[in-house]
């Protein structure tokens, strides 16, 4: 038969989607291509018109201009179709790879399975627990031999009543080193309250809180006397050496900022600061006669100033936690000082945005309806109307005056 009436041509594989979204993507990128030469155009016309004159010619220039626009627009929206069929067709394509992937991991599984199945034919159970009765015996043999190897000879014999005393007493000396009993009321605080206090218990606290602020100022004012008294008997007995300490720090200090300016490297600031620290610290563990106080002291600070930054953060949080700050709301003033400054401050920044190179004017420009009047507050104008000013006015001469008709109604009632 096929030598009589022939063969059929073979049929050709249809086109596959990875084609057609190859074939997509590249008409896309001809369209991107064609809208980018319109806005080369575009720019090339606009720059054409900013030079000319009111007249035919730029007219005719403007006209070329609108042209060029809407094929770039008619561009633009095609592009937009073909990556949408792009997105649907890879979307289809992602799903037919699912559907692969998921066949060729149930035929992997079946082929694991039967893997299984033939290794488990390799184990007798019985086998392992045999090996598991074997191991228990041994291991209770290991016990007998360590239990044996570790009895003792020759100790002597012991009341037990004896010992039971002598560890009550051992017990009892203990519980007296423990008992910090006497110091509950001085580590004891006061607990928040958690519901609002009556008026008798606020009468109760008030001696309390009283007394707790009066002890309170006492400790400041010693402290503070303290301090005082430690810096007279320095200046009266070390008063030499603190005077040539300021003049000869006060003369490099002028010496250095005369001759080289102001330090700006980071660097040198830092050996500065580290050589005023270690100067510090050297000087108060030399102030005193009690070497090991200067030196808890000068550790102290070095932990202090040296806490990563991270644990002082968690405390930070709970405290604002614990205690919020309390909002202080804005007065009718205050808030109209606010509004006018952020007002003024935002319109400064968007006419500098304006007037900047990384401002796209013209594409600005296509997208507004009034075009002259936002030139002119590019300009330095106002950015409201007369009409705008007059309209605000209005209404808030008419919101006053209901608000005062309101009141005096009220006090009528």
């Amino acid at each position: 038969m096929n030598r009589l009436f022939g063969r059929g041509k073979p049929k050709e594989p249809g086109p596959s989607i990875t084609d057609c979204i190859t074939g997509v993507d590249q008409r896309a990128e001809g369209v991107e291509k064609k809208i980018q030469t319109l806005e080369n155009d575009l720019r090339k016309f606009r720059d054409q018109m900013s030079k000319m004159r009111e007249g035919p010619g730029k007219n005719a220039v403007k006209a070329k201009a609108l042209r060029i626009l809407k094929q770039k627009k008619m561009y633009e929206q095609q592009l937009d179709n073909l990556r949408g069929q792009s997105f649907n067709m890879e979307q289809a394509n992602y799903a037919h790879q699912a559907l692969k992937d998921t066949h060729t991991t149930v035929v992997a599984m079946k082929d694991g399975m039967k893997q299984m199945k033939k290794e488990f034919k390799k184990i007798n159970i019985d086998d392992i627990d045999d090996v598991q009765d074997e191991l228990a015996d041994l291991m209770e043999q290991a016990d007998e031999v360590q239990e044996a190897l570790g009895r003792s000879y020759n100790t002597p014999e012991l009341d037990e009543d004896d010992l039971a005393a002598e560890l009550d007493a051992l017990g009892d000396e203990i519980a007296l080193d423990d008992d910090t009993s006497y110091l509950d009321d001085m580590m004891k605080a006061p607990e928040a309250p958690k519901n609002k206090p009556e008026s008798e218990t606020d009468k109760n606290k008030k001696p309390v809180m009283y007394g707790v602020a009066a002890c309170g100022w006492t400790v400041g004012i010693y402290l503070l006397q303290l301090l005082w008294d430690n810096v007279r008997i320095i200046l009266l007995n070390y008063k030499s050496y603190v005077l040539w300490y300021a003049v000869i720090t006060g003369i490099i200090s002028f010496v250095v900022c005369y001759r080289w300016g102001p330090i700006e490297n980071e660097r040198s600031r830092n050996l500065i600061r580290w050589a005023l620290q270690a100067g510090g610290l050297g000087a108060i563990f030399f102030s005193t006669h009690f070497q090991e106080a200067a030196m808890g002291q000068i550790v102290a600070l070095l932990l202090f100033h040296n806490i990563p930054p991270s644990w002082l953060s968690q405390p930070k949080k709970y405290w604002k936690k614990r205690f919020p700050p309390k909002v202080k709301p804005l007065t009718n003033d205050e808030y109209y000082e606010q509004g006018v400054r952020e007002t003024t401050r935002a319109l400064k920044d968007l006419r500098n945005y304006c007037n900047s190179p990384e401002c796209k004017q013209w594409q600005i420009a296509l997208k507004l309806k009034d075009v002259k009047r936002f030139a002119s507050f590019i300009e330095g104008s106002s950015h409201l109307s007369d009409e705008e000013i007059l309209e605000y006015e209005t209404s808030i001469h008419t919101t006053d005056l209901t608000d005062d008709e309101s009141e005096y109604t009220e006090e009528e009632q």
